[in-house]
């Protein structure tokens, strides 16, 4: 008999909450294939997170005992995880005031830095060419209403 883990807890969580999800969308209507209705969308996610949650929960199931789970995650450097977190909060606050084209070019060279030490000069002109694409992509082809800032109007 194998002992209950992290990941059978989580497992389980995410299949009640994938379960939920599958619930709530029913509510707002299927639809078809060739005509999908609101939930649509969420019903496939639902179906799609409750079935990785039972691998997962299958995986762990006939997974050997192996090294305890603090050991595991011992040296690994939790402020990359956290700064990229603070990053895209202070983004989502401040978007609207400085625009979209600014904000994620300023973003884009924060995260392509961070932690890295080599190459930083080469965060710039990637940065560059993913927010233009995004811009040409999102604004010029699609015709979706970015966020142009308080400052350029």
């Amino acid at each position: 008999m194998t002992r209950i883990r992290l990941d059978h807890i989580s497992g389980l969580v995410w299949l009640v909450f994938g379960g939920y999800v599958i619930y709530e969308s029913r509510l707002y209507g299927l639809g078809s294939l060739t005509d999908p209705g609101p939930g649509f969308l969420l019903f496939n996610s639902g179906i799609g997170l409750a079935g990785l949650s039972c691998l997962v929960f299958i995986k762990e199931m006939v997974k050997p005992e192996t090294e305890s789970l603090p050991v595991l995650w011992e040296g690994v450097p939790w402020w990359k995880p956290a700064l990229c977190f603070l990053s895209l909060l202070i983004y989502t606050l401040i978007v609207s005031h400085f625009g979209f084209v600014l904000t994620t070019f300023l973003l884009l060279v924060y995260l392509f830095t961070i932690g890295r030490n080599e190459r930083k000069i080469m965060a710039l002109p990637i940065a560059l060419g993913t927010v233009v694409i995004a811009y040409l992509v999102f604004d010029i082809l699609l015709q979706c209403q970015l966020p142009r800032g308080a400052l350029w109007r």
